[in-house]
């Protein structure tokens, strides 16, 4: 059972790498575009800041997320448009789907799916707590994400180390993720885990944001990862990946002293996404 395992995930990880590594390579490039910096700043501005902040979490990297979690802490972003930078942003699961040629078209659906969920959910809060003071501060350009992200690299770095190292990162996750995965249905038995799964199509709704709300990158790679294998639906994958916004929430929750305010904003995630999951039952059965 651990040989088997254990070939498996070596297997899989192999296929997925030179396409991470593509990916990679591609974003590290749009990181380090100027034109995207100075869209980022956009995000501070203006009642049209939910739709732009749902351009930008597209982007499959977390560093956005965990960039408009510092924002709002200081108070220069509304929570509306925070609300839509969490819903829309997927952290790794994107590229996870996007690297398997048997999933790799449904990442335009979710991508849009999530894009006018969020957006529109971020409209609707900044409506309703319009009323809401919202005072501007000053902030520090050299917080971390900026930092790591916009400052002059050499090209070997920018477009071969670092995608590299990403790749690698992100394959070491999966390598675990698809030996644990596969050790534990090879133990239960995988045609008795998606039956009972399958029998509870509604039930993998409240599942699979719980997951999601875990931070860091490793849960959005566990959901993608079990849409591939089939033990997740559709609609509890989106409803997973909606909740999922890499660390940032744990930056909320470390900036934001507010506690009772980082509760509610978890919370209604985890109900949002749930909501979004019901909404596209129907189409995944």
């Amino acid at each position: 059972m651990l040989i088997h395992a254990l070939l498996h995930a070596v297997k899989h990880s192999l296929k997925l790498f030179p396409f991470l590594f593509l990916i990679y390579l591609v974003l590290e490039a749009v990181e380090h575009s100027k034109r995207v910096q100075a869209w980022n700043k956009k995000i501070t501005e203006g009642k049209f800041a939910p739709l732009i902040a749902g351009g930008v979490g597209l982007i499959p990297e977390c560093g956005f997320s965990v960039m408009c979690a510092g924002l709002y802490s200081k108070g220069v972003i509304a929570l509306g448009t925070l609300f839509t930078v969490f819903l829309v942003t997927s952290d790794e699961g994107l590229p996870i789907l996007l690297a398997s040629p048997q999933t790799a078209k449904v990442v335009l659906p979710v991508m849009a799916i999530k894009f006018v969920y969020g957006v529109g959910v971020g409209f609707l809060i900044n409506y309703l707590f319009r009323h809401r003071a919202h005072v501007m501060v000053e902030h520090d350009e050299e917080h971390e994400f900026h930092e790591h992200h916009c400052v002059e690299q050499s090209a070997f770095k920018v477009y071969f180390l670092n995608p590299l190292l990403r790749a690698l990162k992100i394959l070491a996750f999966v390598f675990v993720v698809s030996f644990v995965m596969e050790l534990f249905t090879d133990w239960v038995g995988q045609e008795r885990l998606i039956a009972f799964l399958g029998q509870r199509e509604f039930l993998q709704l409240f599942v699979a944001p719980v997951v999601g709300m875990i931070p860091g990158c490793g849960s959005s790679i566990v959901i993608a990862t079990a849409y591939q294998d089939g033990i997740l639906n559709f609609a509890a994958m989106v409803a997973g990946l909606a909740v999922n916004s890499g660390i940032g929430l744990l930056v909320l929750f470390r900036q934001n002293k507010n506690l009772k305010e980082n509760l509610f904003i978890l919370l209604a995630l985890y109900g949002l996404s749930v909501v979004l999951g019901m909404m596209l039952l129907p189409f995944s059965l």
